[in-house]
């Protein structure tokens, strides 16, 4: 487990005008960008390839999967595709006059999610719908623009899963969405994360079994970019810890 948890929030869970004339993100040539992640348990491997402008266009996976991005002015195209080739599925990213995604949609019409920014242009909620109904809501709260915390509901309310974020003062996030090409996404933080931990709640109660946390301790390289991750989990059910070594253009 590493600081993918950023992008696990938004894409499963995650105010801006969508003006007309909508425009591609600006270029960050001279932000580093994620060459190689490779899980040193493991030794599998995930590989990144982007464009001109910095975005991913291709993520090679362990399993030999890989993704492809396409875009245009106001879509980001992402296609899953087997090792052999063959599409597994397809998600459209509709983006505002700022570059960033707003709305989410599928082959299958039935589900679509929203996206919203605050002014610093970082996520401010996601909205969850299947049929035209609402089956889930996660609002973003910031401290100094680092995110804090997070909360993902149910329609009702009565359950939900609350995330919560610290960080090192003295180390940069190197693993943040520019530095992994997905520009159409809002920044978290701009501060590595030291510790993250998630509680869920059935019915307004505090459900302990499912609680844990992730601690993170880093090594530079003489860039001081993040060249190694070691995250240890704790649960009710033990402790794993995990490392990674990643590697830059």
């Amino acid at each position: 487990m590493h600081i993918k948890i950023f992008i696990i929030l938004i894409a499963t869970a995650s105010i801006v005008s969508c003006g007309k004339d909508k425009t591609t993100p600006t270029p960050l040539v001279n932000v580093p960008k994620v060459k190689t992640e490779t899980n040193l348990t493991s030794g599998l491997s995930y590989n990144y390839t982007y464009d001109s402008q910095g975005r991913v266009i291709k993520v090679t996976k362990p399993s030999t999967n890989y993704e492809e991005y396409v875009y245009t002015p106001t879509l980001a195209t992402f296609a899953e595709y087997s090792a052999a080739g063959v599409l597994q599925y397809r998600k459209y990213y509709e983006l505002n006059s700022q570059g960033l995604a707003i709305k989410l949609t599928y082959d299958d019409p039935i589900y679509l999610t929203t996206y919203t920014y605050n002014s610093d242009k970082q996520p401010l909620k996601t909205t969850n719908y299947q049929n035209g109904v609402i089956t889930g809501t996660t609002d973003y709260y910031y401290t100094n623009k680092l995110l804090d915390s997070a909360v993902n509901k149910s329609p009702n309310n009565l359950n939900s899963t609350t995330y919560a974020y610290e960080y090192y003062d003295n180390i940069e996030n190197t693993f943040s969405e520019k530095n992994f090409g997905r520009l159409n996404w809002g920044e978290l933080s701009s501060k590595a994360i030291k510790k993250f931990s998630l509680k869920d709640y059935i019915a307004g109660v505090f459900y302990p079994n499912t609680y844990y946390t992730i601690s993170y301790v880093y090594e530079l390289d003489a860039q001081n970019r993040i060249s190694k991750t070691t995250s240890t989990l704790v649960r009710t059910s033990g402790t794993t810890v995990n490392s990674s070594l990643v590697t830059y253009y």
